[in-house]
C-alpha cells in the first residue's frame, strides 16, 4: 500500500512505516508545489500477468502470483501551473539542484526584472515541500566544500 499526504504548500510526501508499525519522520523529495497529481489503477491484459509476476523474486512470499492490476501515478510539477516554460527559471529549482551557476543566473535575470510583483513572488512566495522557503533549502543543502583542519584559522581578507 503507498501512502501519501499533501501539505499546506501542495507538495506531496511519502508516508513510511517505521519498524513499530507508526510512520517514519516525513522524507522530503526536494519538489516544488505539484499542480496536479492522478493516481489510478489499470487492469492488465491476461499476456500482461506473467510479465507482472515474472520480475518478483521467487522465494517472496509477499509477491501475488494473481496480480491483475498496476498503479498509475501522475504528476504536473512545474513553476507555475499556466505554462511549463516560465519566462524566469524557478530561483527555488536552482537552489534544490544546488546549482551555484543557475542561482547566479536566475538572481541576474530577476534583477532586470521590470515587474517587482514577479520578483517578490519568485524570492518570498516560493515554496517547496515541507513549506519550505528559499533559505530552508539554501541552508539544507551546503555543506562544506574542503575539510581542511586550518580552514577555520585562515585570514579572511
Amino acid at each position: 500500500m503507498i501512502m501519501m499526504i499533501s501539505d499546506s504548500n501542495g507538495s506531496i510526501i511519502p508516508m513510511v512505516r517505521d519498524a513499530t508499525g507508526g510512520f517514519r519522520e516525513p522524507v522530503y523529495c526536494a519538489l516544488p508545489k505539484i499542480h496536479n497529481f492522478a493516481v489510478g489503477l489499470r487492469p492488465l491484459d491476461s499476456g500482461d500477468n506473467e510479465n507482472a509476476s515474472a520480475t518478483a523474486n521467487e522465494d517472496s512470499s509477499s509477491t501475488s502470483r494473481n496480480a491483475n492490476r498496476t498503479g498509475v501515478m501522475v504528476a504536473l510539477i512545474a513553476p507555475s501551473p499556466s505554462t511549463t516554460r516560465p519566462r524566469i527559471p524557478s530561483l527555488l529549482q536552482t537552489i534544490l539542484y544546488c546549482d551555484l551557476q543557475g542561482v547566479d543566473l536566475v538572481l541576474d535575470a530577476l534583477s532586470r526584472e521590470l515587474d517587482r510583483e514577479v520578483v517578490k513572488t519568485e524570492i518570498l512566495n516560493s515554496r517547496a515541500d515541507g513549506n519550505r522557503t528559499i533559505f530552508h533549502a539554501a541552508v539544507m543543502n551546503c555543506f562544506a566544500t574542503t575539510n581542511k583542519e586550518e580552514a577555520d584559522t585562515m585570514e579572511i581578507s
